[in-house]
């Protein structure tokens, strides 16, 4: 049975795996855009979109706001560039986000090396596009993050229910009991080393495995309740030889 369990527990901690190991052969983070709205000669900020990452190469767009500086700079920019201040712009500049105005230098270089499109469609339909991505890269990361936080789910319960039979047959009752404990301890020591090859993947320098952290958690656990459950038990041994 211990076998049987343990094979089941690498089996989903490979099944974890898996989806990061694909993410990682296509890794591409998604180009940012600044998105303003002009009309009349006057600019308004709309909203960026920005990557926020998951683990390994997994991660969705959200949705940000604009500061006002930085519309000021892109229309600035807009009139340099001799374009019309007219419909929505989709900019996207060199590096994470735009530098402020202090950093007057490295925001001259962005400046000049952003792209600014100008887009055909309303600033509604841009909202509600970038909106829908947004959804449904959201979607994915749950639907991604799914086996993960299943295997973590099964290995706290095998973990709960071989905790719940040491403390019945050995620490509740005497010492001992009828019912052996040597296969709910072996389950949790096999979720506890299940958990630590977890811990050990989490220094991948390229972070492909960092999403296994649930897993780790789960042996974490584990090992607590070991510790716990060993301190009682000879807690338990000494008060029934003191009282012989």
């Amino acid at each position: 049975m211990l076998l049987c369990v343990a094979a089941l527990l690498l089996g989903a901690m490979v099944v974890t795996m898996l989806p990061e190991r694909a993410e990682a052969l296509s890794c591409q983070r998604p180009k940012q855009f600044y998105f303003i709205d002009c009309e009349g000669g006057l600019c308004r900020p709309l909203f960026r979109t920005a990557f926020s990452e998951s683990y390994g190469c997994a991660g969705r767009i959200v949705l940000e706001s604009i500061e006002a500086w930085e519309v000021d700079a892109f229309s600035t920019e807009i009139d340099r560039r001799g374009l019309e201040r007219d419909g929505v712009f989709a900019i996207s500049v060199v590096g994470w986000r735009l530098f402020p105005a202090q950093h007057e230098i490295l925001q001259a270089e962005q400046l000049g090396l952003a792209t600014m499109k100008p887009i055909a469609e309303s600033a509604e339909a841009v909202r509600r596009e970038w909106k829908q991505r947004a959804r449904e890269q959201l979607l994915a990361v749950v639907i991604l993050r799914l086996p993960v936080w299943a295997a973590f789910l099964f290995l706290v319960s095998v973990c709960g229910f071989a905790a719940r039979s040491v403390w019945r047959n050995a620490i509740g009752h005497a010492v001992g009991g009828k019912r052996p404990i040597s296969v709910a301890v072996g389950l949790q020591v096999v979720v506890a080393a299940v958990g630590a090859c977890a811990f050990l993947m989490l220094d991948d320098p390229l972070g492909e495995y960092s999403g296994l952290w649930p897993i780790a958690l789960a042996g974490a656990i584990a090992l607590s309740l070991l510790i716990a459950e060993i301190a009682a038990i000879g807690v338990k041994r000494v008060r029934n030889r003191a009282s012989e």
